[in-house]
């Protein structure tokens, strides 16, 4: 019972910032794989999953393709070259996060299955 109530008053005491910063990192975790379908999806040589490869076929492809979706393209692009690499940093948080978790799910685990004669030693 204290527990809850200690987390709930830890809950309420986070600052503003503390939230925005979470909200942020789970908004670039989940836009990021959004982003970059679309910027593959968009891009001008339709069926080519190198694009863009930089070659002739590319030019062309780039001056005969939508204007709209050209824009488009080019707006993904500039989104993506940043959502991307954020997504990453939050991605690490989440991973450094899950590392304690574990070690500390270890540590009573390795308890539980030391037998009463099987103590350590102090030598």
């Amino acid at each position: 019972m204290a527990l809850s109530q200690q987390s709930s008053q830890q809950q309420a005491a986070d600052p503003v910032y503390r939230k925005l910063h979470r909200a942020f990192f789970a908004l670039c975790i989940l836009l990021a794989p959004l982003i970059l379908s679309l910027w593959f999806g968009l891009c001008p040589e339709y069926g080519n999953p190198a694009c863009p490869v930089g070659t002739h076929a590319t030019l062309v492809a780039f001056r005969t393709a939508n204007p709209l979706l050209l824009q488009l393209f080019f707006v993904f692009t500039f989104i993506s070259a940043y959502v991307y690499p954020l997504s990453y940093i939050g991605l690490g948080l989440l991973q450094v996060l899950g590392y304690v978790l574990v070690f500390v799910g270890s540590i009573p685990a390795a308890l539980a299955t030391l037998k009463r004669g099987d103590e350590p030693s102090k030598a």
